[in-house]
């Protein structure tokens, strides 16, 4: 099966299928997290919390450390790829893109917007924590008492991925069940079923 299966403007296929898999793991703890993978001279890859929907679109959002190793690595090669294993129905979501940062600097109004209300619905300690020294430095030390948490530091960024390439494979069915669907110019998706 070949074909253009989303058109201009409407949320795609795969956004709906990944939200009826969120769904059928939210009493799950860890439903949310997802592994980053970044690259610069080497893969890296890492576990972070997806924290929505980039304002009614299908980019996905993660919240982190401007000082972190995956901000250096983005501001370098700014693609990255989400990977979302749910085990209760067997099925996996490879999401790949081009990865906006969006810090303290940025002069949009409405991503600067997004980036103060993703800071808003964070808990008090994960808001702690970007007080913290620079991640991977020798100082073990955290501050006792933060400054305000009202406001997001300069040291909170919040990640932005567009997606441009989704593998979804369901390995509930036999033989399993494997979609190729990529993003064309024209901003429909072009999706392929394909052997797993």
């Amino acid at each position: 099966m070949n074909h253009a299966a989303d058109t201009t403007g409407s949320l795609p296929a795969w956004h709906e299928s990944l939200l009826s898999s969120l769904k059928a793991h939210q009493e799950e703890s860890g439903v949310f997290y997802v592994q980053l993978a970044t690259m610069e001279n080497n893969p890296s890859n890492r576990t972070v919390v997806c924290r929505g929907f980039f304002r009614n679109t299908s980019s996905l959002m993660i919240a982190t450390d401007c000082r972190s190793n995956k901000v250096k690595e983005l501001k370098a090669h700014p693609n990255g790829t989400l990977c979302w294993y749910f085990s209760k129905t067997r099925e996996q979501y490879r999401i790949s893109g081009t990865v906006r940062i969006i810090n303290a600097s940025f002069r949009n109004r409405r991503d600067a917007e997004a980036r103060s209300n993703l800071w808003a619905q964070l808990s008090e300690g994960i808001r702690e924590q970007f007080h913290w020294p620079e991640p991977c430095s020798f100082s073990l030390e955290t501050m006792s008492t933060p400054p305000s948490l009202d406001n997001p530091p300069d040291s909170f960024c919040l990640l932005v991925l567009k997606p441009e390439h989704v593998d979804y494979l369901n390995l509930g069915f036999r033989p399993h069940h494997r979609i190729i669907r990529k993003l064309q110019p024209d901003g429909s998706w072009f999706e392929r079923e394909v052997n797993p």
